[in-house]
């Protein structure tokens, strides 16, 4: 991102569960827009237990409780690998609208004021949550 230009747009995917705002505060420091995608279904997610395993000083319980709770990244090392490895289904039609957004954006010279949560219309503005910030 350092090397971006000043109307640059940074589209961030998360998958399900998981934020990590690290580089939304980069492009805010850098005064350049951002955009997120949160995947909301676990339906379209494939974690993989495997990695629990890596870690023998983990209880079962323990594992359980990483499982269950997202929140459980902000102590644990083997959480946040668990949580940031999944694999996770992205409707292309959602990256595409968020996609052409940006475009939109750096061509109307505003990528770096608020981009509306709004851009997404109809069918799939249920599945997806936009994160925009506004930078001044």
């Amino acid at each position: 991102m350092l090397w971006l230009g000043t109307h640059a747009v940074v589209l961030e995917l998360f998958p399900y569960k998981f934020h990590r705002p690290s580089y939304q505060n980069l492009a805010h420091a850098l005064n350049i827009g951002y955009l997120s995608w949160k995947n909301p279904s676990f339906a379209g997610t494939r974690f993989h237990a495997e990695i629990l395993n890596q870690f023998p000083h983990l209880s079962e319980q323990d594992k359980r409780s990483i499982r269950r709770d997202p929140q459980t990244i902000f102590s644990s090392w083997p959480a946040n690998l668990y949580w940031i490895n999944q694999d996770t289904t992205v409707d292309i039609h959602i990256v595409q609208a968020l996609i052409t957004q940006a475009v939109r954006a750096i061509r109307e010279g505003r990528s770096s004021t608020l981009i509306p949560p709004s851009l997404l219309q109809g069918r799939d503005s249920d599945k997806t949550q936009v994160i925009s910030e506004r930078f001044e």
